[in-house]
């Protein structure tokens, strides 16, 4: 199923914390990096098999990505803590989880994190649904009860950046 929910989103945020500029980096604003988030999520949204026959739609949420954004500014590479607590970051959203990739802004393409997550398939067990290894990362790309994903770019000193999802779920997510 293909349902476009108006307060679900796709959001990006983009901070520099230490040695890049804003200019290094994808802009929050910038339609083409929003559209290519967008795209190549529900790219691999809609190659699940077995097939969901419930998979939402990913769009865009204004709140999300000022708390995507906050969060980065805080240059911490860890899970945002105030993701958990029910309603506590937006009033629309009970549970808010998160998937994190780091690695050089040289290397760096939507596409490849996105594609990165997903490559986590091959520890998933589709009859037990538990990973055999770490494999949070791709359930959270592809549970069919994610409504949006706000995605988060930001520096660190050694010229190493993360990109952040914090996704409203309908269910406990799975985190390492």
């Amino acid at each position: 199923m293909r349902a476009t929910l108006a307060v679900t989103a796709w959001m990006v945020s983009l901070v520099s914390c230490y040695s890049y500029t804003s200019t290094t980096l994808p802009d929050i604003e910038n339609e083409d990096f929003i559209q290519d988030c967008v795209r190549i999520h529900n790219k691999f949204r809609s190659e699940v098999n077995p097939t969901a026959s419930d998979m939402l739609y990913m769009t865009w949420d204004t709140k999300l990505a000022q708390i995507a954004k906050a969060w980065a500014k805080t240059c911490q590479f860890k899970h945002n803590e105030q993701l958990k607590p029910p309603h506590k970051l937006h009033p629309n959203f009970t549970s808010l989880g998160e998937n994190i990739w780091t690695g050089s802004v040289s290397i760096f393409s939507v596409s490849s994190a996105i594609t990165n997550w997903y490559s986590e398939i091959k520890y998933y067990d589709f009859k037990t649904r538990k990973c055999q290894k770490v494999c949070g990362h791709y359930t959270q790309l592809t549970k069919s009860e994610t409504k949006s994903n706000v995605t988060t770019l930001f520096s660190i000193q050694s010229g190493r950046y993360t990109y952040v999802t914090d996704t409203p779920l309908s269910f406990s997510l799975l985190v390492h």
